[in-house]
């Protein structure tokens, strides 16, 4: 599982410097697949049910799951690039949301404070440790909220707030976007 994560990781790292205004999701695509294919490794996505890419690109209202495609990213937008490798019989998984450009404040308090996020749950996470959530500092505000329906479907998601606004001043991590999920 560490190998196939890392190669998760790695083939993210390669792909990001690439996220800039005017690079279509599908370019990110092929440089997810190749990167995934050197490294041994089959993309996840790439046929599971019928998804036709090798990697979920969601951009700005897209939630999760966005298909790359021929729409070129624009300055302001905000992009969050989801690989899952298949390797050595384990599937690696890892996803990090960019700035494209120059993001609003809004949009870059949001990637900060879900990457705070993030890293608190991962340091709660742990051999011994209870799996129920741990009672602690109530984050009762939403930072955000998105929410869309189509047809009989719907979802909404929301991000708390952090108590830590110094966190938000003194780091320089881009920020993500509010979106629908597909499929």
């Amino acid at each position: 599982m560490r190998f196939a994560g890392r190669a998760a990781a790695e083939i993210l790292l390669e792909v990001g410097p690439h996220v800039a205004p005017g690079v279509t999701t599908d370019n990110l695509d092929e440089i997810v697949h190749e990167a995934t294919i050197a490294r041994g490794g089959y993309p996840s996505p790439l046929n599971y049910r019928g998804y036709p890419k090798s990697v979920c690109t969601s951009v700005n209202e897209v939630i999760c799951h966005g298909i790359p495609d021929s729409r070129a990213l624009a300055d302001g937008d905000i992009v969050n690039i989801d690989v899952t490798i298949f390797l050595d019989g384990v599937h690696g998984d890892t996803s990090v949301t960019l700035p494209v450009g120059e993001v609003t404040d809004h949009d870059r308090h949001l990637i900060v404070e879900t990457r705070v996020a993030l890293a608190e749950g991962i340091a709660a996470a742990g051999p011994g440790r209870p799996s129920m959530p741990l009672a602690g500092p109530s984050r009762s505000t939403p930072i955000a909220t998105a929410s869309a329906s189509s047809g009989s479907s719907s979802a909404t998601a929301s991000v708390p707030s952090s108590t830590a606004a110094s966190r938000f001043r003194t780091t320089t991590i881009p920020a993500p976007r509010r979106s629908w999920c597909r499929g």
